[in-house]
């Protein structure tokens, strides 16, 4: 899984009638930039008056989505240390690893976390929770074939 982070700019009609220009940012489960670009497209286009932009895309360094429920609209980056033991210095190591987690606030996002961490072995911390610009999140769909 690799996640996209893809800022796309378009006109939107305001509840006033005017037509403003808007940027979204939206993350794309793809295995390229090109895939990202045309997924990104493709699950916009219905939403977008007029022209649009793919205005910027970057991998980010999310190695997991955690999904409270379906009627949340916010995302929070979840920075987690996870905590190991260097024998040859004899030090306490911690190496960060960030997760996109969708809740309906701060603490939500950090008990999600903490529920979704069970399972591991690893000592850990969580070192940050903070709400991001992220609207939607479109995971990886196998394409299917009909016979």
């Amino acid at each position: 899984m690799r996640l996209y982070e893809c800022s796309i700019r378009f006109g939107r009609m305001m509840e006033t009638g005017k037509i403003q220009t808007v940027t979204e940012q939206h993350l794309v489960d793809a295995l390229t930039f090109t895939e990202a670009e045309a997924r990104i497209i493709k699950e916009r286009t219905p939403y977008i008056l007029g022209e649009y932009d793919v205005v910027a895309i970057k991998r980010t360094r999310y190695i997991e989505i955690v999904n409270a429920h379906a009627d949340c609209d916010k995302w929070f980056e979840v920075k987690v240390n996870l905590i190991s033991f260097d024998e040859r210095t004899k030090k306490e190591r911690k190496t960060a690893v960030y997760y996109i987690v969708n809740a309906d606030s701060n603490q939500e996002a950090h008990q999600l976390t903490v529920d979704f961490m069970k399972g591991t072995l690893a000592d850990y911390d969580i070192a940050t929770v903070k709400e991001t610009a992220i609207l939607e999140v479109y995971r990886y769909e196998a394409a299917t074939t009909h016979r």
